[in-house]
């Protein structure tokens, strides 16, 4: 992950070295107490109050920047995740549950942050103090150095011994994370299953034990972690030891002032711990890099950071700044043949006829008993399916599309957003709120408008209801395909027929399923094509 290509981790960098400088002089300015008349020490103390202001003032810049350079790289991450979406096909995003996406989201980018951003970031900082104690230590005596150097070869050859198992530990842990989210997040669907058949206590056991696996191996990872952090505290608390010890002897001796023991007794400590935590952190580099490696390594696209905020601020809507607007290719589909179609589903053998034909600006009904492979032969054509024999061919060729960006596509599984009407009828906003009013009205939603509310996924609404939407998106997109997988079945047969002529009588291709098909419609349609 090239981290430093985004300006305010930089500039966080930057402020952290100076932050740093400061928290090594806050503790060497310590031996300036001990004086011997007080004109020195009120210089002194004004001395030292100046290094605590100015170290004030940069904890707080650090902090500030730190949390600006999360919001960028957050920022960004999720754009990434948006984008790399978009571009899926239907059976490349179902390879995962949608938990796991989820977890993406939430868990591994806040985890890709903390090792990638943060880690670095407390990696610099404590190679600057460790460099300018190492640098005070000197000036205060040379057997301070002495000490410091041989604890500095045993800080770095110590965490080698847990820098493997511990990368192990990272990655391990994240996983069993998405794991316990996916079970979780198929338990809760199964909330009506559970309810109806009486049966929460098998959800509790279910829930439990993936509680228990996710919790522990989380348990032996905090302990890994633990045991590491006690080896290298009592490293860093030995050589603290040592250290006072030295210097209370030439203390004694008369070859230093009593003063420098503050200084040591704040310096000392704050160098063991500086060293320790850098070969600490860079164990959770390592892990950092690979996990970044394993999840985002085809994510790689551009991100202006310089103008994200700049724009936002502009438009006043961070919806309207950096869209992933996608160029469809001026593409006129004129005959889709399917040609030797054949799937298998387990012990469930589909064979459908040798060549099935659209052509443009016909319409065709796909009938059929259930069972029979209507709406697997859409998903084939779709190309929701992709374990078949056979070929889709797209005027005569295998051409490499995605047809959704050709077609208006219905079926019975209707997803809404919790938004206004019109931003679920009009979802690529092209339509004016009298065109989606028409929709509306076209559609018989009594009683709402473009700006009434639909709650989560539709839930104020009835079955009919959220059909009569997904039919009026698919007539808003106004694309010369119309595909309708039962799109009428959850409608009273007045409404069904109404729609049902309403798209065929459209200067269109339209391909739809149908179980029957009422002798006004089939007026319409040029070709039957049955499925035994």
């Amino acid at each position: 992950m090239k981290i430093l290509k985004y300006n305010s981790v930089k500039l966080a960098f930057l402020v952290q070295i100076v932050y740093s400088i400061f928290v090594v002089l806050a503790s060497y300015v310590l031996s300036y107490i001990v004086v011997e008349d007080i004109n020195t020490l009120y210089r002194n103390f004004f001395i030292i109050f100046a290094v605590y202001v100015l170290y004030g003032i940069f904890f707080f810049l650090q902090f500030k920047l730190t949390a600006l350079s999360v919001f960028y790289v957050k920022t960004d991450l999720r754009q990434k995740i948006d984008k790399r979406i978009s571009k899926m096909s239907y059976s490349e995003y179902n390879q995962k549950d949608y938990g796991e996406r989820l977890s993406l989201y939430v868990n591994d980018i806040d985890t890709i942050i903390e090792l990638n951003l943060k880690k670095p970031l407390t990696i610099i900082s404590n190679v600057t103090v460790a460099i300018f104690t190492f640098i005070s230590l000197m000036k205060i005596h040379y057997s301070m150095v002495v000490v410091a150097i041989f604890f500095v070869l045993i800080m770095i050859f110590a965490p080698k011994l847990f820098q493997k198992k511990l990368s192990e530990y990272i990655i391990k842990n994240q996983q069993q994370k998405e794991i316990f989210l996916s079970k979780m997040r198929e338990y809760l669907q199964g909330f009506q299953t559970f309810l109806e058949n009486d049966t929460f206590n098998l959800f509790l056991k279910k829930s439990r034990k993936a509680s228990y696996e996710y919790a522990k191996y989380s348990l032996k990872a905090e302990a890994f972690a633990g045991f590491m952090s006690t080896v290298l505290t009592f490293i860093n608390f030995i050589s603290t030891l040592v250290s006072l010890s030295v210097l209370s002897y030439f203390i004694v001796k008369k070859n230093i002032n009593v003063g420098s023991l503050l200084s040591v007794f704040a310096l000392i400590p704050n160098f063991g711990s500086a060293i320790m935590q850098v070969f600490s952190d860079r164990a959770f580099l390592t892990s950092g890099k690979e996990l970044y490696k394993e999840k985002f390594s085809d994510f790689e696209i551009d991100f202006t950071e310089d103008k994200f905020l700049k724009n936002i601020i502009l438009n006043k809507n961070v919806c309207e700044v950096d869209i992933f607007n996608k160029k469809i290719q001026d593409f006129d589909i004129s005959k889709i043949e399917l040609k030797d179609i054949e799937v298998k589903f387990d012990k469930v053998h589909l064979k459908f006829p040798n060549s099935i034909i659209f052509e443009k600006g016909k319409k065709y009904a796909i009938i059929g008993e259930s069972g029979c492979g209507k709406s697997t032969l859409l998903r084939v054509l779709l190309g929701e399916i992709n374990d078949y024999s056979g070929e889709v061919l797209i005027n005569g060729k295998k051409e490499n599309i995605n047809l959704f960006e050709y077609i208006s596509y219905i079926n019975q599984n209707t997803f809404l957003l919790n938004d206004t009407l019109k931003c679920n009828i009009d979802m690529e906003n092209k339509l004016s709120e009298s065109e989606v009013n028409r929709l509306i009205s076209l559609m018989k939603l009594e009683n709402m408008d473009s700006n009434y509310i639909v709650e989560d996924n539709g839930r104020n609404l009835s079955g009919g209801q959220r059909q009569r939407i997904a039919i009026a998106r698919a007539i808003a997109r106004n694309k010369n395909i119309f595909v309708l997988d039962e799109a009428c079945a959850n409608l009273d047969s007045e409404t069904s027929s109404f729609i049902e002529k309403f798209i065929l009588e459209k200067k269109a291709t339209v391909i739809f399923i149908t179980h029957h098909l009422d002798v006004e419609i089939e007026k319409l349609v040029d070709e039957k094509i049955i499925l035994k």
